[in-house]
């Protein structure tokens, strides 16, 4: 979205047209809302512990028990191809 957006802007400073300017400031803005709803989401869903929910890897990771831990969850010890 950014590229696109910084695109339309080089676009419309060199051809001077309205729409252009317009288009540009719109796909800005745009883009700058994407980035800011992609931040509050994932801040919001890592403040109630959903942001990963169904990763095996990061759950594991995170469970204070050892014994939760086995060898086929436990990614460091395999020798990578």
């Amino acid at each position: 979205m950014g590229a696109v957006a910084m695109a339309t802007m080089a676009y419309s400073r060199a051809s001077h047209s309205v729409f252009a300017e317009v288009l540009a400031v719109g796909l800005a803005f745009l883009s700058a809302a994407t980035v800011l709803f992609v931040f509050l989401f994932s801040a919001a869903h890592s403040v109630t512990g959903d942001l990963f929910p169904n990763d095996e890897v990061v759950g594991i990771l995170l469970t204070p028990d050892q014994t939760m831990r086995n060898g086929d969850s436990d990614f460091s010890h395999h020798p990578s191809p």
